[in-house]
């Protein structure tokens, strides 16, 4: 414990120390993923390894890969436990907004939880200072379609798709039109989501 709490001290000092040197910064989230994994291996119970590595597979597109080490995460580490190291992130995201890293932790801390309305909130904030950012706009999306507000959800996913062509926007596409009892346009949608669509509806039987 005294080693977890440690590295959340060096982490929080380091966030702060970058952050109050420039206002708005765009994280490596290669650099980021690299080192997460050399933590991971020396540490495989570090949470914010574990969350790290996650969070720039999600920033990177690894969708799949993303999904299996959230899902492991999930198995291996206690929620409250989890939401301690967490939390002390959400609080300087409220006081350094700004900062895209604090931003992430916030919104996927949401998202895993599964409280929409924290995720939709970070991830707004996000978008605001990175509009082109559709791997978060899909996110977006997707806390939208997990509230039941398709509209929303799919206003955000054609967003994404006008920023880039993408598997995972297929996806979400597909979902919402499915919902909405629209066949013949969710399955369009999912033959362009590749192997995606089978990881979800493994996933979601």
């Amino acid at each position: 414990m005294f080693k977890i709490k440690t590295f959340f001290l060096i982490a929080l000092f380091l966030i702060l120390a970058t952050f109050t040197a420039s206002a708005y910064i765009e994280p490596d989230w290669e650099n980021i993923k690299k080192v997460a994994l050399e933590k991971k291996q020396r540490e495989p119970e570090n949470i914010m390894a574990n969350y790290n590595l996650a969070i720039s597979q999600l920033n990177l597109g690894e969708i799949n890969s993303a999904y299996r080490t959230i899902k492991n995460f999930e198995n291996k580490f206690d929620q409250r436990e989890f939401i301690d190291i967490v939390a002390p992130y959400i609080h300087l995201a409220n006081r350094y907004p700004d900062n895209i890293l604090l931003l992430n932790y916030s919104g996927f801390f949401g998202y895993i939880n599964r409280n929409y309305n924290l995720s939709i909130k970070y991830f707004k904030m996000i978008l605001e200072l990175t509009p082109d950012n559709y791997h978060i706009r899909n996110f977006l999306s997707a806390s939208y379609i997990e509230k039941g507000k398709l509209d929303y959800a799919l206003q955000e996913a054609k967003k994404a798709l006008e920023t880039k062509d993408n598997k995972l926007t297929h996806l979400l596409l597909g979902i919402i039109y499915y919902r909405q009892d629209e066949i013949v346009k969710a399955a369009s949608e999912f033959t362009k989501s590749g192997d995606l669509v089978l990881e979800y509806f493994k996933n979601n039987q």
